[in-house]
């Protein structure tokens, strides 16, 4: 589990550092980050594991009774999120087993998903990719 959190730790630093050298982003809402993307993240960030030899991850989604909705990743028993803090009290990273918050939280949590960023299509897709480069070229 060191490896994952290293990792998720390693991309959302990339993706702070990274932010003055975003492309125009049109479909992706990351001006806000993390408020608002936590599903494109979670797509980034399961191809970057695959990319670290983690594994494939799947994507989960929650939402609450306000309609408020949420995004993060899980594989094995461990759920990733790097955009929990967008919630008051919660860390930047939590790669954890313990479920508990997440599907309170969000209790009509959903998945697995297995969206990759290949599988994007059109100009959301081009848009991801370019993302994604950028973001790369930060990692540390």
């Amino acid at each position: 589990m060191d490896d994952v959190c290293s990792a998720a730790e390693r991309f959302r630093h990339g993706i702070e550092a990274s932010r003055d050298g975003w492309p125009d982003l049109v479909y992706l809402p990351f001006k806000s980050f993390p408020a608002g993307t936590c599903w494109p993240t979670t797509v980034l960030l399961a191809d970057y594991f695959a990319q670290c030899g983690l594994g494939r991850w799947d994507q989960y989604r929650g939402a609450r009774t306000d309609r408020q909705t949420h995004a993060w990743l899980e594989r094995d028993g461990v759920l990733v999120d790097i955009t929990a803090d967008q919630f008051p009290g919660r860390d930047p990273v939590i790669v954890t087993r313990d479920r508990s918050w997440h599907h309170t939280v969000f209790p009509s949590a959903q998945g697995p998903e297995a969206v990759r960023l290949a599988d994007i299509g059109n100009e959301p897709g081009e848009e991801a990719r370019a993302l994604y480069a950028v973001i790369c070229r930060y990692l540390r």
